[in-house]
């Protein structure tokens, strides 16, 4: 833990512990004779799972190259793409990511990887011929650097024809960014000879994958904030897709974007003609590393030659980065009510109050770039604004106490005797000038600056 999150901490529970210390000197609060303890039992969630069918009908697929369109023996070699918000390295095999990191997050220089529990044999978008049962594709490819934001991988194949002759075709793979982007974008190309008629793999040509995780790193075990949840946009409303640990789950519905997010940041998915079908899956690779990767299989081809575009959002999951792709004039791509904000948690009617909090936040991390004393000054000013309804519901509090002894006697006087008691105790409140609601409605008013605050 470094000292700007100690001192953060510190200084927060010495601004804490100090409020209550003041609130219970100047304004006790009334002794409760009661305590009532509850203990409340955690739902049990079982949702559905749907295997994944390991039968297919593919035409044979060969790892051998077209002689005529390769060079030299390739080696594995790694690139690296990098803008003011991003840098993101690839290998050759495969043509895929091997690491993503935000560079206006994390501590210093240690950026935040988005990229995470990457291996050999399973890295951030990297191709699987067929569905997503599909062994990786794990050959080395072409690297072409086509200028400081875009790189571009290839490789051809050979494909064996029913009548049992040979085809060939390219598969491309080009990463294009933009600086001030959190968005990228994927294109897929198969690009196949005369006698090329497509990719058909039990009725799929091909699976994309994201990283195993997305990050931060974190415990699911330890941290009970931090959280992976898949979404997906179908019909133009926002879907949660129910998963258990450790299984998987299949949807043939062809939505417009899905993808998968914790409390603070977010990878979605954005192809430009939606996926065939799409999995989830929380199983991973290493016993005791956490997973939350997609799946998005595309149906066949049938074309000689084709293109396909996936774009690709992984930033913070805020509406300061997300609202903009649905005005075709605020983003680079031409996108409208893409609706990718949907997937940032609301807070309903308090929606308004929690995106001024969150610009306070900001406004005093660029006073101050740290998020821990952001906090700590956002709590103070919440304090103080909240201050004049504190006191008031302590000064009833603290008029209640004087009343109590009147209150106790006519509740033992009219005991027997409800309705009278209840008149009396309405005109006893009369004469003392007190409103029993008094000290409620201070703390009604506060909740919703508390909710929107935690």
């Amino acid at each position: 833990m470094d000292k700007n999150t100690i001192f953060a901490i510190v200084l927060s529970t010495v601004v804490i512990v100090a409020g209550f210390t003041i609130q219970s000197v100047f304004f006790p609060p009334v002794k409760d004779t009661t305590s009532v303890q509850a203990t409340v039992a955690a739902p049990q969630n079982t949702p559905e799972t749907v295997a994944v069918s390991t039968e297919t009908k593919a035409l044979p697929i060969s790892a051998a190259t077209d002689p005529a369109a390769e060079g030299p023996s390739l080696v594995e070699e790694k690139s690296v793409i990098e803008t003011d918000l991003v840098r993101v390295e690839f290998t050759n095999r495969g043509g895929d990511v091997v690491s993503y990191k935000l560079k206006q997050h994390g501590q210093n220089d240690n950026f935040l990887e988005m990229a995470d529990f990457v291996s050999d044999q399973n890295r951030a978008f990297s191709l699987a011929l067929g569905d997503a049962n599909g062994a990786v594709i794990n050959e080395l490819f072409n690297t072409k650097k086509i200028s400081d934001t875009e790189i571009g991988f290839y490789r051809s194949f050979s494909v064996q024809n029913i009548d049992g002759s040979l085809s060939y075709f390219t598969l491309a793979k080009q990463y294009t960014f933009i600086p001030d982007e959190y968005m990228f974008e994927l294109k897929v190309t198969v690009d196949g000879d005369a006698s090329f008629r497509g990719l058909n793999f039990g009725s799929a040509a091909y699976t994309l994958k994201t990283a195993p995780q997305i990050g931060p790193e974190w415990n699911p075990k330890q941290d009970k904030y931090e959280y992976r949840k898949f979404y997906q946009l179908l019909n133009g409303k926002k879907k949660a897709v129910s998963i258990g640990q450790n299984t998987t789950k299949k949807v043939d519905e062809k939505v417009s974007w899905t993808g998968v997010a914790g409390k603070y940041f977010t990878l979605i998915a954005l192809p430009e003609t939606p996926a065939q079908s799409v999995l989830y899956s929380t199983r991973p690779a290493v016993q005791g590393e956490s997973a939350a990767q997609i799946f998005m299989t595309r149906g066949p081809i049938s074309a000689s030659r084709t293109t396909d575009t996936w774009r690709f959002y992984i930033g913070p999951r805020t509406d300061k980065f997300l609202t903009k792709y649905n005005i075709v004039t605020n983003n680079p791509y031409g996108l409208s009510d893409a609706k990718l904000d949907q997937i940032v948690e609301s807070s309903g009617i308090l929606g308004p109050l929690e995106i001024l909090l969150k610009w306070l936040m900001e406004f005093f991390y660029k006073l101050i770039p740290n998020w821990g004393v952001s906090i700590i000054i956002l709590t103070i000013l919440m304090r103080l604004i909240i201050f004049p309804l504190t006191k008031k519901s302590s000064e009833s509090t603290l008029k209640m106490q004087e009343l109590q002894p009147k209150i106790q006697e006519i509740q033992a006087k009219y005991k027997e005797n409800p309705q009278r008691m209840n008149e009396e105790m309405a005109k006893f409140y009369q004469q003392a000038g007190y409103n029993p609601m008094s000290g409620c409605l201070p703390m009604l008013i506060q909740f919703p600056l508390i909710f929107c605050h935690v």
